[in-house]
């Protein structure tokens, strides 16, 4: 393709190759003629999916404005851990929730449906309706496998029923104990009846004293507790069984209010020896959950010890935080313009913001990402480039800290994030280019640029116009990184060669050492001719 004699042609050196570059001399003139201008971009970011994994603690997904996903400071939802028998949190099916724990227990047949627009807390819980509930089966070494004896243990859940009516089972175990060769049907489940709540522990307990014989060992024992106040259809209420195997002392608790409590011993009255938990041989290690109930169960957990305190709040108590990013925003100077975060700060509870900016040769995050005091606070309306010390990166990062007020109810949350942000600009063309021949050289001055945030000059030259492949200077091949200096002494030129040349600033965003190829605004092209005569 041919190309006009006015074009401008700028050759550079990349790694011993020369490479060409045409720009027609109409564009290079608009360059240099239009005010200084920067490149505006926005980026909207959904924290959830910039969520740094590393880096976060007391935070969960929940919905937020909309009804869409946001991020927000954690509840009280239980998490696994060494007392754990079994827990189902149902933000998830089952099946993942099990297997990501590791809880020994896995899905037989599940009929049940995860639903996030009734839970109690975290970001969902489980639809039953009757005949379609979760069938699970432990291991051999969990509380239900053959032949275990308990010790403490404490069985809870949220129960939301649609309605309330006589046979509805929310938990149902049961399995077969020997006595003599006799076989003993037992059965740990959990129905309605008349209104209330009735715990039904039959052939549970045995007495394991070391004062008896073995023989007296396999007598089981019995327990029923009921709730005094009837269930409320359509509301929320928590209820608990524990078992203190030290004292003997069985207990349910609704809504953390003492229900029913038996004390169950080898002997009548306080003094005998305490009874224990007991499956017998013949288990299979299966239970059903919800398997004849209709309505909605959320954190419903089996631990191995004794909770003194069950957890009945939804909104933590104490801090959370999470680290967002990192955001590539595409180019290596980049200088952010504005923050704005959507977000839900109810009650007194609060969000604060704080932002770090890397450029592309130290991206990655390291331990002052816990550290508060390594980040710039920011307010939502921000002008981020105002409290970072380097406001030029390629890659930001967001912290998020979320401040709880102590209400149950109040949990702040982020939903979106939108970020603007511009490129750090060509700075302007140098101006009032002259040239001062001498023997084998030429010197150059120029006005310093004052904007454009400029970091040094260079200098373009060749023996024809607009054409500027020089190779005779001792400085080197064109272009010429002059660093931050106005004048320069062109040496190691021919005598009687006419020379041209030209000026161009660059800042961060186009220096050298981001690339060869990047935007420059030139000075007007000059010439000069170096020659032994200075007159």
């Amino acid at each position: 393709m041919s190309r006009k004699k006015s074009d401008l042609t700028i050759m550079t050196r990349f790694r011993g190759i020369f490479l060409r570059t045409v720009i027609p001399t109409a564009l290079v003139l608009t360059m240099v003629s239009t005010p200084l201008t920067a490149r505006e971009y926005s980026i909207e970011i959904n924290p959830i999916e910039y969520l740094n994994e590393e880096f976060q603690s007391g935070v969960q997904i929940r919905p937020g404005l909309f009804e869409n996903e946001a991020l927000a400071l954690g509840d009280q939802e239980y998490v696994p851990d060494s007392r754990t028998e079994l827990l189902l949190n149902f933000n998830r099916e089952p099946a993942y929730e099990l297997m990501e724990a590791n809880q020994g227990y896995s899905v037989e047949s599940s009929a049940v449906s995860i639903r996030s627009d009734r839970k109690y807390r975290g970001s969902g819980s489980a639809m039953f309706i009757p005949g379609a509930g979760l069938k699970l089966r432990g291991s051999e070494n969990g509380l239900f496998g053959p032949e275990q004896v308990w010790t403490d243990f404490s069985m809870e859940f949220w129960m939301y029923p649609a309605h309330f009516q006589n046979g509805q089972e929310l938990f149902a175990w049961t399995g077969t104990s020997w006595i003599s060769g006799r076989p003993v049907r037992q059965e740990l489940s959990i129905r309605s009846r008349d209104g209330k709540m009735l715990w039904d522990l039959e052939n549970f307990f045995i007495n394991l004293s070391e004062d008896e014989e073995f023989d007296a060992v396999l007598r089981h024992h019995s327990a029923r507790l009921m709730s005094r106040s009837e269930i409320v259809p359509r509301s929320w209420s928590h209820h608990m069984l524990r078992y203190d195997s030290g004292t003997g002392v069985l207990e349910y608790l609704v809504n953390g209010v003492s229900e029913a409590v038996m004390h169950l011993s080898s002997r009548d009255g306080a003094m005998g020896s305490p009874l224990l938990p007991y499956v017998g041989k013949d288990s299979t290690g299966a239970v059903e959950i919800g398997g004849n109930y209709h309505g909605f169960l959320d954190d419903f957990r089996i631990s191995r010890n004794w909770v003194e305190r069950p957890s009945l709040e939804v909104a933590r108590n104490e801090p959370g935080y999470a680290v967002i990013g990192p955001i590539d925003l595409g180019y290596d100077a980049v200088r952010l313009t504005s923050f704005q975060p959507m977000y839900r700060t109810p009650g007194n509870t609060e969000i604060r913001y704080s932002i770090l900016q890397r450029d592309a040769a130290n991206p990655v995050l390291g331990s002052e990402a816990a550290d508060p005091s390594q980040w710039s606070l920011l307010r939502p309306g921000d002008n981020p480039s105002s409290v970072l010390d380097d406001s030029f990166g390629r890659h930001v990062y967001l912290r998020l800290d979320f401040l709880p007020d102590g209400s149950a109810d109040n949990i702040p949350l982020v939903q979106n994030i939108s970020l603007q942000y511009e490129q750090d600009p060509a700075p302007p063309a140098p101006v009032n280019l002259r040239t001062f021949s001498g023997d084998s050289h030429v010197e150059l001055a120029w006005n310093d640029v004052v904007s454009g945030n400029v970091r040094g000059y260079l200098l373009y030259y060749g023996d024809s116009p607009g054409s500027y492949f020089g190779e005779d200077s001792s400085l080197g091949p064109s272009p010429v990184d002059l660093g931050n200096v106005t004048e320069v002494q062109v040496d190691g030129l021919l005598n009687g060669k006419m020379y041209y040349f030209r000026i161009a600033s660059y800042n961060r965003y186009n220096s050298p050492e981001i690339g060869l190829y990047r935007e420059r605004n030139l000075s007007q092209e000059v010439f000069a001719r170096p020659s032994r005569d200075f007159r």
